[in-house]
């Protein structure tokens, strides 16, 4: 779990949300975050909202995911023929 990984303080976080899936219904909790991914040149700062749940036996081994909103700030490349997977602003192609 990501957020154990990155020692996430679980006691301060306060804007509860409920989501419901497959997996039954959840608590997690709605925080504004900055993503930075660096491309060997460049880092690239991402302001998103991220939902972090607390530790539970049915989360364990589950990754996290990057949503459709940050996606869609992106254009991306994907060219196996070439070994290319990129993600790009429209300003940097």
């Amino acid at each position: 779990m990501a957020a154990l990984d990155l020692r996430c303080p679980f006691d301060e976080l306060s804007n509860p949300v409920t989501a419901t899936s497959a997996g039954g219904t959840h608590t997690y909790y709605a925080e504004n975050a900055v993503l930075s991914l660096y491309d060997g040149e460049i880092r690239h700062d991402f302001r998103i909202n991220i939902q972090i749940g607390k530790p539970h036996p049915v989360t364990y081994g589950l990754d996290s995911l990057l949503g459709r909103d940050l996606l869609n700030e992106l254009e991306m490349e994907y060219a196996p023929r070439r070994g290319r997977l990129g993600l790009y602003r429209d300003e940097e192609r």
